[in-house]
């Protein structure tokens, strides 16, 4: 096996176990845990980010401020989801985590519908009604609102929504989303320490200390990992502008064009490649048919 593949196969193996390891700190306070591990992230990202040689790219993002906005709003929306999954695994409402991943997919469709404005076809539309007949169908037997699986969802959604507006390298991000959020996540770690906390009370102790700063490392690793192996990234778009190059037609699908599609624009127009969108192929369609 590559390394490259090792290393995503390893991360999502890591996403499966993550349950166990929140499952550790079920008597801590989950607005306590979840803030610790903004934190500890954070110092995670100050090193992981100028190793990968990242600094500058994240300083430019800094300086904007329209995306130190987006950043902001991506490091709440993903704080609230971290922080409803730990909840969830602390309370015993595994399933409903687990729930919120198969809502996930229809929330994000959702979302590109009203805030992108996508259009589906009709057998999308079909598709999208099956997989929520499919994700009804417990809501139903079990006879109670999923609502923290919905909770969980959308914010995912529109996590995903903002960062594919901003377009930031998803190390960038993660730092910038961190670096942002962190303030509010200290402040409230001092301020509940001062009003008895786990650590001066005594409800955590011993080698299960460790597990607070370690949440920083264990939830930051699978996505190091997604991009642990740079050549084979590389390799990657070495092959889709192959491709390309032995295209005759750049079809350009969607309503937001992100900076990797720009520069494939770039290529196509370098090549002589014709370079449309979805619309405007369907409106010749549309023309040939009178």
């Amino acid at each position: 096996m590559k390394k490259g593949s090792a290393a995503v196969l390893l991360s999502y193996v890591l996403w499966g176990v993550f349950p166990i390891y929140w499952k550790l700190l079920a008597d801590v306070d989950s607005v306590y845990v979840l803030c610790c591990r903004l934190v500890f992230s954070l110092c995670v990202s100050l090193v992981v980010v100028p190793l990968c040689g990242k600094w500058g790219d994240a300083m430019r993002v800094l300086k904007d401020r329209r995306l130190r906005r987006y950043m902001l709003a991506c490091g709440l929306f993903i704080s609230f989801n971290w922080g409803a999954f730990i909840y969830c695994v602390a309370s015993n409402r595994v399933l409903d985590a687990s729930l919120a991943y198969y809502i996930n997919p229809i929330l994000a469709i959702l979302v590109g519908f009203i805030v992108f404005r996508e259009r589906l076809n009709a057998s999308q539309w079909v598709a999208v009604a099956l997989a929520a007949a499919g994700v009804a169908a417990p809501m139903v037997m079990e006879g109670e609102f999923p609502l923290l699986a919905v909770l969980i969802g959308l914010s995912f959604a529109i996590y995903g929504a903002i960062k594919k507006e901003a377009d930031v390298a998803g190390d960038v991000s993660t730092f910038i989303e961190a670096l942002l959020v962190s303030p509010i996540a200290l402040a409230i770690i001092v301020v509940m320490e001062l009003n008895g906390g786990p650590v001066s009370t005594g409800v955590i102790g011993g080698w299960r200390l460790l597990l607070l700063p370690l949440a920083g490392v264990v939830s930051y690793l699978p996505l190091f990992l997604n991009d642990a192996v740079p050549e084979e990234h590389k390799n990657g778009i070495d092959m889709g502008r192959d491709l390309l190059r032995r295209s005759r037609v750049l079809v350009v699908c969607g309503h937001t064009v992100t900076e990797a599609m720009k520069n494939d624009i770039a290529v196509a127009q370098r090549l002589g490649i014709t370079a449309t969108t979805l619309e405007g192929i369907l409106t010749v369609k549309g023309q040939g048919r009178r």
